[in-house]
């Protein structure tokens, strides 16, 4: 099993959490289980929690149930997670992850989050360092952008590149909708 390491101190906001837990849609209750032997219970959605401890239930999640339902979990939080009208193309909601990030996280690395880099008019890479599964966020950009139906949609990991589950600190994804 790879390890998903934070940083010490880190936090991550509930609200975060909560979208994940309901995200796992049939695997709701086993969720529930792993969140509570990662020692996160009684969730509420504006309270900060131990970013490891995400971490670790993400990893147990990905363990016990595999990448495919991980990947699923992240393409539902992408569908289903509140969108401002502002972000109305796949352009302008991949160049937000970084910002959404470092509002549902603090204490974070300066470094630790996403960047975003148009490679053509409907096409990006996107790298993430934050310490996340690889199939979770690789779910949550096809979510987001699945969401635009514009037609064709690929996230593909860049297998060039490090991968955060192969011990990299960051993955990078290519993006084409």
């Amino acid at each position: 099993m790879a390890i998903y390491k934070a940083q010490p101190g880190s936090k991550v906001l509930g609200y975060s959490i909560i979208i994940t837990l309901e995200a796992l849609n049939l695997y709701k209750e086993v969720g529930v289980q792993l969140l509570a032997q990662a020692w996160i219970k009684n969730l509420e959605k504006d309270e900060w929690y131990d970013m490891q401890a995400y971490c670790d239930f993400l990893g147990a999640v990905k363990e016990k149930l595999g990448d495919s339902t991980i990947f699923m979990a992240g393409r539902n939080i992408g569908l289903n997670a509140d969108l401002p009208p502002i972000f109305d193309t796949p352009a302008k909601v991949l160049a937000s992850f970084d910002q959404v990030f470092k509002i549902g996280h603090r204490d974070v690395p300066p470094e630790q989050g996403w960047t975003y880099t148009p490679t053509g008019e409907r096409s990006a890479i996107m790298v993430s360092s934050t310490p996340y599964p690889d199939e979770l966020q690789r779910g949550v950009c096809d979510g987001f952008v699945r969401r635009f139906k514009t037609g064709a949609l690929l996230v593909t990991i860049d297998a060039t590149q490090p991968r955060v589950d192969k011990g990299g600190k960051s993955v990078t994804f290519k993006v084409i909708w």
